[in-house]
């Protein structure tokens, strides 16, 4: 599944729960290929979150004068920052590889929707 080899790239190891691939959404069933896009869109909202957190939080600790703890909120700023980076960089390629399932799936439903109003 393409969806694993983008989740080995990354830090995350996880996939989708088997009930999560038939969840109704407006009527219809998910795809794979949604989901996994589906995914990567809260991916890149999860890693620019705690990018605004980690910069907050050096803000804060520089504030407070607790400077032993700059350097490893710094670090994980900086992973935060690539791993964002990483998925912007990657979504036009991820899109491309999961279009056709995402396409094949539109018009399997639109010939669906026409067989039945006949």
């Amino acid at each position: 599944m393409w969806a694993e080899k983008i989740l080995q790239r990354t830090r995350h190891n996880y996939q989708f729960p088997r009930f999560l691939k038939q969840w109704p959404i407006i009527g219809r069933m998910m795809t794979s290929a949604e989901l996994e896009l589906k995914g990567a869109k809260e991916d890149a909202i999860i890693e620019n979150a705690e990018i605004v957190l980690y910069d907050m939080l050096m803000h804060l600790v520089e504030k407070m004068g607790i400077t032993n703890a700059i350097s490893v909120i710094s670090q994980s700023l900086s992973e935060e920052k690539a791993m964002a980076d990483w998925i912007r960089t990657n979504a036009p390629d991820i899109l491309m590889q999961l279009w056709p399932e995402i396409e094949a799936s539109i018009a399997k439903r639109e010939a669906q929707s026409v067989e039945t109003e006949k």
